[in-house]
């Protein structure tokens, strides 16, 4: 589903908490949704929707020690 809010991606990463990561700077998924990772022909995620996310440049070095943390 979409929604449409009048809140900023900061404001709802700051509100949300640990469940959710900033994985650029147009995307903020929920950690537990997130079905792989991968570095191979760029960082980029897989959501267990099958949707593929790319990971930004300057956040996938600490996405990668944070993600793995939790598996």
């Amino acid at each position: 589903k979409d929604y449409v809010i009048s809140k900023t991606l900061k404001d709802l990463e700051e509100n949300l908490g640990s469940a959710f990561y900033r994985i650029h700077k147009s995307f903020l998924v929920n950690v537990s949704h997130i079905k792989e990772y991968s570095k191979e022909g760029g960082s980029f995620i897989v959501l267990k929707n099958g949707k593929k996310l790319t990971v930004s440049h300057r956040r996938k070095d600490k996405f990668a020690k944070e993600f793995l943390k939790t598996l």
